[in-house]
């Protein structure tokens, strides 16, 4: 029997392939549902690259994860229709450079000028074709599957020994797919973001913005209506809990946000807020690929730096004989 922790992407994607192939497995979800955790509370973007001008090994995983997440699970991914990457004068790499290595990657996307963005702020931006990861479209996909999992369930690591609400359990192989809350990978450190959920004017006339490369915002749909946006710098918050004035880390956000697009504070209206979990690597690499660490012969972590990177399980459970 393969034990699984987590029911978020990872988890549940390793029980999709596993009941696939009819393999004896089950997953442990501490909540009453599935997605309830960070698969729920995150910007939700299906990359193709263009986040990562600073990573090439992201790059090309961004890409081969778009083109299969789409294959695979297209019908819980919903269309961006004007989805802009902008690149300011102040950007660590410039934008003329930005376009070299996007076209090296021959990623698609069309230079333009848009009306929301100040030339005298913003040597260039493109529009790309990334999509919307729905999680609520997610949600309802997985749990139609009827897979093997147990809700309500809190599993605890004391010395070696697996504990299902305090009781021993027995099975073959265990992959934590908590995302680093079960068992730690001290190659990376747990940073927490705040980000806050917005309703957008329509006068801003797209429906995300990217600033790169630096410590800049994100704006990206939320649902069909709301907004998230996120700052990599002002997002940073010191725990799990949402701060107790939020408004302080949305102003520092807003007041930088109105730096490179005047007079958005005034097209945005603040909804609610909500915090994530990130770890990052310790050496300060830029890849956001899966983290597989071995911990004994029975025991795995699986830490994933973006959605579309639950494929590379495949490739974790060809090298133990799984499939």
């Amino acid at each position: 029997m393969i034990a699984i922790v987590g029911a978020g992407w990872y988890g549940l994607y390793m029980a999709y392939v596993l009941q696939k192939q009819g393999i004896p497995y089950i997953v442990y979800e501490k909540s009453d549902r599935i997605f309830n955790g960070e698969s729920f509370r995150n910007q939700n973007r299906l990359h193709q690259g263009f986040h990562y001008p600073r990573s090439y090994e992201t790059r090309m995983q961004s890409i081969r994860g778009f083109k299969k997440f789409l294959e695979v699970f297209g019908s819980v991914t919903t269309e961006v229709k004007e989805n802009i990457y902008a690149v300011p004068y102040d950007s660590i790499i410039d934008f003329r450079t930005c376009l070299q290595i996007f076209e090296a990657s021959e990623l698609e996307f069309e230079t333009i000028k848009h009306e929301s963005l100040p030339d005298d702020i913003f040597e260039g931006a493109i529009r790309v074709d990334e999509r919307f990861i729905d999680p609520l479209l997610a949600r309802d996909y997985f749990r139609s599957l009827n897979l093997s999992i147990q809700f309500d369930s809190e599993i605890s690591v004391v010395d070696e020994k697996v504990l299902l609400d305090g009781l021993k359990i027995d099975f073959d192989l265990l992959f934590d797919c908590t995302y680093g809350t079960l068992m730690k990978d001290d190659t990376y450190f747990e940073r927490f973001f705040l980000t806050h959920v917005i309703k957008l004017d329509d006068s801003l006339m797209f429906d995300a913005l990217t600033v790169i490369d630096g410590p800049f915002f994100s704006i990206y749909p939320f649902t069909s209506s709301l907004h998230t946006l996120t700052h990599v710098k002002f997002g940073i918050i010191n725990d799990e809990n949402v701060p107790s004035e939020p408004g302080k880390n949305f102003e520092a956000t807003i007041s930088d946000a109105e730096q490179y697009l005047p007079g958005i504070s005034n097209k945005i209206e603040t909804i609610d807020s909500f915090t994530s979990r990130k770890y990052l690597p310790i050496s300060g690499s830029a890849y956001r690929g899966t983290s597989i660490r071995k911990h004994n012969n029975k025991f795995y972590s699986v830490l994933g730096g973006k959605i579309d990177t639950i494929f590379e399980i495949d490739d974790l459970l060809l090298k133990l004989g799984i499939l």
